[in-house]
């Protein structure tokens, strides 16, 4: 599935990303003990797991994509600008 990222600002992705993170990091790991021979509970719990991390890698990669898409007008806007600014010298030279 491709997402369209051009009306995402980066600051939600990052923030989305921290959100994940403090999760992951908050996650109750006793309860794997607690369901640790509920073989039901176990599948869902790594489902859970699995889907968290597959979003993770997702928006990680919306990130990237979104930065790589920044880089991009940035060198286009320099290339303008020196372009204008050759133009002006030659112009006034």
């Amino acid at each position: 599935m491709k997402i369209d990222i051009s009306f995402i600002p980066r600051s939600f992705l990052s923030n989305a990303l921290i959100q994940l993170a403090n999760k992951e990091i908050t996650y109750p790991y006793k309860d794997l003990e607690r369901i640790k021979n509920n073989k039901q509970e176990l599948r869902k719990f790594y489902e859970e797991r699995m889907n968290y991390l597959s979003l993770v890698h997702q928006l990680t990669k919306l990130e990237e994509d979104l930065l790589l898409k920044e880089e991009q007008i940035l060198a286009k806007q320099c290339h303008d600008y020196i372009e204008r600014m050759q133009q002006l010298f030659t112009v006034t030279n």
